[in-house]
């Protein structure tokens, strides 16, 4: 399966999420050899995301770099904005080859699940047809 950068940075809380989750042993283990499988990446991103800050981030007069209130937290200062977003979109871009299988959806509908969290998760999940649908013509 191919997934961007964007989607397994926002697929790690709702991954954390899951794992919270009563479920099946099967699942259970499914989930978590995801979460195994994506974690070296979200890390290497997060690598990429740190060196980014470094590079573009403004700095006091010893050399560190500042800081700045956001909401929900901090966050550095950025000088040269252009340069990191061009960058940083560049880096969010990037495929990368995971050898996960789909689980299919009736393995969690007796879950409850956020719609926040199987909104970021949609890509994990497969919809088995039912014996109600249509035929193609």
């Amino acid at each position: 399966m191919k997934l961007t950068n964007s989607q397994i940075a926002e697929a790690v809380p709702g991954m954390k999420d899951l794992a919270a989750l009563e479920m099946s042993a099967k699942t259970s283990f499914k989930i978590a050899k995801a979460i195994e499988l994506l974690a070296p990446i979200s890390r290497a991103f997060d690598e990429a995301r740190q060196k980014l800050a470094e590079k573009y981030g403004k700095r006091d007069d010893k050399g560190e770099l500042l800081m700045e209130e956001v909401e929900g937290g901090t966050q550095y200062q950025i000088g040269d904005a252009e340069g990191f977003n061009d960058e940083f979109s560049d880096l969010l871009e990037v495929e990368n080859d995971v050898p996960l299988d789909q689980i299919p959806f009736t393995e969690i509908e007796d879950i409850k699940v956020k719609p926040g969290t199987l909104l970021v998760l949609s890509w994990l999940f497969s919809e088995e047809p039912t014996s109600s649908s249509c035929p193609a013509p």
